[in-house]
């Protein structure tokens, strides 16, 4: 392999990680921008993916699976919060509705601190945890 062929292949490398600390950096942003980067985010982890190196391809497929988790609780607490939005007309679902978004707080925090976390294994080098 020639000197040129080893740069771009460290360079390729880089490229990945530095896209894989950019979801991460997407990712911990969830919470002020009511997930909408978290969206943009897993686009970017889809379409870097394909080609990485392994420790990067390891930590796009960890972005993924936190993302569709996040969904999933998203979801299941969308569903749970519809029938205290109905009792909201005559003022029974408003307690109810607080938990509800605790929870949703709560998840949004767990993704903005994996991804630190996950951020920082990234820049060291070492596989997610």
């Amino acid at each position: 392999m020639s000197y040129a062929q080893e740069f771009q292949a460290i360079e390729h490398g880089r490229d990945n990680r530095m896209a894989a600390l950019a979801v991460y950096g997407l990712y911990a942003l969830t919470i002020p921008t009511a997930a909408t980067l978290a969206i943009v985010g897993v686009i970017v982890a889809y379409v870097a993916r394909g080609g990485a190196e392994p420790i990067a391809r390891a930590h796009f497929d960890r972005q993924i699976r936190m993302f569709w988790m996040t969904a999933l609780w998203g979801a299941v607490l969308f569903l749970l919060s519809l029938p205290a939005w109905i009792l909201t007309l005559v003022l029974i679902g408003i307690p109810m509705l607080w938990p509800l978004g605790a929870v949703w707080f709560l998840v949004l925090a767990w993704l903005t601190i994996a991804s630190v976390f996950g951020a920082l294994r990234l820049w060291r080098g070492a596989a997610p945890g």
